[in-house]
């Protein structure tokens, strides 16, 4: 068996993958984790539902690709978009912005 890019052959004809080492270090980072999610998934994982995606997507502020049918987003795209989010106040009047305390 003849050796092509990626794969060297095993003694016993079979293929073996070899690692590249073209990969950047960010994608090492990330390891074997899934790079992009569909519209479901990124609500599950985010929160917003279907309508404010497809929304937030229109008006620009998350960005979207498309295969086919399908919509996909980016974990980046994600990261950018929630990063982009207005962070809530605090309320100067209270002594600390606490979990369970009121704003």
């Amino acid at each position: 068996m003849r050796g092509y890019r990626g794969f060297v052959p095993a003694s016993n004809d079979e293929a073996i993958m070899t690692t590249d080492s073209k990969i950047s270090e960010a994608e090492r980072a990330r390891g074997g984790r899934q790079r992009a999610m569909s519209i479901s998934e990124f609500s599950e994982r985010y929160g917003p539902g279907r309508t404010t995606i497809y929304e937030e997507i229109k008006l620009g502020r998350l960005r979207a690709r498309k295969c086919g049918k399908r919509t996909f987003i980016t974990e980046d795209d994600a990261e950018d978009w929630l990063r982009s989010l207005p962070l809530v106040a605090c309320n100067t009047k209270q002594t600390s912005c606490e979990p369970g305390g009121r704003l």
